[in-house]
């Protein structure tokens, strides 16, 4: 989920806390006592995008937890499945399973209480994956999510990388590379075949950040423009031009009603009493992984983040705007549509971006310019 832009965190029993400490990832333990409000509080204060449950047990219509062979563990059971029941027709859900006894499987209860002699879970999910393992559905989830075939393991593609690197004058490099579907005649429908690589490098230090950046506004219309045939990069690319025009470096998006979205090739942030709040991972953004990095880094430097809608009014109105990138780790706004913006939180800006550009710099092998503020 990560390397796709989400931020994941999971919420098990209290039971399995030593199997998750120190991953590097957000968990959530819920009591075996929980109740209805601890799924609410989870649910607000999280406000996750989609909820996916893997060969989790739920309740069946007697209210009682069991294993796939019908015996009785409510009472080494937390209730996960009470977030799935608040969630179920506001948010996408997805179940995984196995047995009968799992989240999702109220989808076919009827079917299974036919079938099996036990007593199927009754919670529904928006889909439901049963598979002969239930790891094997999972993996089938993830495998189906681009249907592209790289044609190497990651591993390989890597060094891959690192060798073309090498092969230039600097190691400062902007490294781009894609995998398309493969070759064939051109058609909608495809025959499944590993894809094909294809990788650019241009020189492209990585930013500092230090020096701030001017931006303009769009109302954000990328998915409107059914009357143009296009691989969706029409859009960006004249929202680009716009910003250039102006002699400003990016162009921040909002929706009709003025919600912010994003940028034409960047994601937006604002900074607001101490806490940052970016738009949330659903279809109007693509989540980029410098704002996977952001999220995370402001949970580990103990700065709230909230990941909810802002609109244009809360942009303009924020202490800090601030834009992200693979390229350009953590940049701040002075400069909006030709007004003064931002400047009024530069710590936890410096925060965060010194920490994020030691990140990058520490992950690349590369040196970081020593900075006095």
């Amino acid at each position: 989920m990560e390397k796709l832009g989400f931020t994941p965190v999971i919420v098990t029993d209290d039971y399995c806390r030593e199997a998750f400490d120190n991953q590097g990832i957000e968990v959530i333990y819920l009591s075996l006592n929980a109740d209805h409000e601890e799924a609410d509080t989870i649910l607000e204060e999280q406000k996750p995008v989609g909820l996916i449950s893997i060969e989790r047990c739920g309740r069946n219509k007697n209210g009682v937890y069991a294993n796939m062979r019908g015996v009785d563990i409510s009472d080494n059971t937390a209730p996960c499945d009470e977030l799935f029941i608040k969630a179920y027709g506001k948010i996408p859900t997805i179940g995984v399973g196995d047995g009968g006894n799992e989240i999702g499987m109220g989808n076919v209860r009827d079917i299974l209480s036919e079938k099996l002699e036990l007593t199927p879970c009754e919670i529904k999910t928006d889909i439901l994956v049963i598979a002969s393992v239930s790891n094997w559905g999972a993996y089938g989830i993830t495998a189906a999510l681009m249907d592209i075939e790289i044609p190497m393991s990651k591993q390989e593609l890597k060094d891959l990388l690192q060798d073309l690197v090498k092969k230039l004058d600097t190691g400062d490099q902007f490294v781009y590379w894609q995998c398309t579907r493969g070759t064939a005649i051109r058609n909608h429908a495809y025959e499944k075949a590993p894809g094909n690589l294809w990788v650019m490098l241009k020189p492209g230090p990585i930013s500092d950040g230090l020096t701030p950046i001017k931006c303009v506004t769009e109302e954000d219309k990328r998915f409107l423009y059914c009357n143009c045939k296009t691989l969706n990069l029409l859009p960006s690319v004249l929202y680009a031009q716009k910003a250039h025009k102006a002699g400003a470096d990016e162009t921040i998006l909002y929706r009709h009603g003025g919600r912010v979205t994003e940028c034409a090739h960047s994601n937006c942030h604002i900074i607001k009493d101490g806490k940052v709040y970016t738009a949330p991972t659903d279809d109007m953004i693509l989540p980029g992984i410098a704002r996977a990095h952001l999220v995370r880094m402001c949970k580990k430097l103990g700065i709230g983040v909230s990941e909810t809608p802002y609109y244009m009014d809360d942009l303009w109105n924020a202490d800090e705007i601030l834009v992200t990138s693979s390229s350009n780790v953590c940049l701040r706004v002075s400069e909006l549509d030709g007004k003064p913006v931002g400047g009024k939180d530069p710590e936890n800006f410096e925060r965060l971006r010194s920490a994020l550009y030691k990140e990058i710099c520490d992950a690349t092998e590369a040196d970081p310019i020593a900075v006095a503020v």
